[in-house]
């Protein structure tokens, strides 16, 4: 039996909200834990990027042991500091690559594949337009279908992503929503909240993918 899952992206810990995380597990009482990536965020802050990370580390693991969980790092996390790295490589997680997971038939990305560290910030200013006026899955729906091609996912695997903001579910896999309160593209009720995963066999289906919104 897998259990219970709780996939959570973009925490931006610690802006305002996202100690919801802690409540949020304490809620679910989930049997492992995916960290999907932007789990820390020290953009207009004097926090050094390691020294931000082992104290969210550290907060994390009072409540629930790494070794169930796996750690993704996204763009905000990394930054181009291999320090980083290193330190997400010595901890007892799930995962041994920091940038990607594969658990049975799920393939596990933060989903930041344009270069630079700003390019939410650019999306924000020029592309919240065009996501009211046109289709608002038009932004994942593209991204989703680049992260398959360049991970060459096969057909049968679901694919879970973050960094956009969005919960909810598109061709090809579900974006997992974050607990950033400011809004970039979407409104709150299209971006804030997480994702409990239930199944009992080896197989998950987008019948045991649950988008819960907050």
């Amino acid at each position: 039996m897998m259990g219970k899952i709780l996939v959570l992206s973009d925490i931006h810990y610690p802006l305002p909200e996202s100690e919801l995380f802690e409540d949020i597990i304490f809620k679910e009482n989930p049997d492992k834990v995916f960290l999907l990536g932007d789990n820390i965020d020290n953009y207009g802050t004097n926090y050094d990027l390691l020294d931000l990370y082992k104290e969210f580390i550290e907060r994390f693991s009072v409540i629930f042991p790494l070794e169930k969980t796996a750690i993704i790092l996204g763009d905000n996390d990394y930054q181009g500091d291999k320090r980083i790295i290193k330190y997400i490589n010595s901890l007892k997680k799930l995962n041994d690559d920091a940038f990607t997971y594969t658990y049975k038939n799920l393939f596990l990305f933060h989903g930041n594949i344009e270069n630079g560290n700003h390019a939410m910030e650019f999306l924000g200013k020029y592309a919240g337009l065009a996501m009211k006026v046109i289709n608002k899955t038009l932004l994942p729906e593209l991204l989703m279908k680049r992260i398959r091609s360049m991970y060459n996912i096969e057909k049968d695997k679901i694919a879970l992503a973050g960094h956009i903001h969005y919960l909810g579910r598109v061709n090809g896999g579900v974006f997992c929503g974050t607990l950033n309160t400011k809004p970039i593209i979407y409104k709150e009720k299209d971006s804030l909240g997480y994702v409990l995963i239930e199944a009992d066999n080896d197989i998950i289906t987008y019948n045991n993918i649950i988008a819960k919104h907050l």
